[in-house]
């Protein structure tokens, strides 16, 4: 599946598991599995438990990995065809 397909490129990313298409009924729409890390999850972007320097190190993290996700050739990682193109 085309998710695998971030495994050719520098990113760190969660690695897709089993992706599920065809059988609706599982729970009505396609999805996927995905490994497990274990960490914290932000579910408020404020991150309003963390004092500032923890949420500069969150947000510097995020901006670094935008960054790569923005950096990677699409062509070169075989990703013409998945999503809508910029311009």
């Amino acid at each position: 599946m085309k998710i695998s397909r971030y495994g050719l490129v520098n990113i760190t990313a969660l690695q897709s598991l089993k992706v599920c298409i065809v059988v609706r009924s599982v729970v009505g729409t396609p999805f996927y599995l995905m490994s497990y890390i274990n960490g914290r999850v932000f579910k408020d972007p404020a991150l309003p438990g963390l004092c500032p320097q923890e949420r500069g190190v969150v947000y510097r993290a995020a901006a670094q990995v935008l960054a790569a996700i923005h950096s990677v050739d699409v062509q070169k990682s075989n990703l013409m065809d998945f999503g809508k193109t910029g311009t």
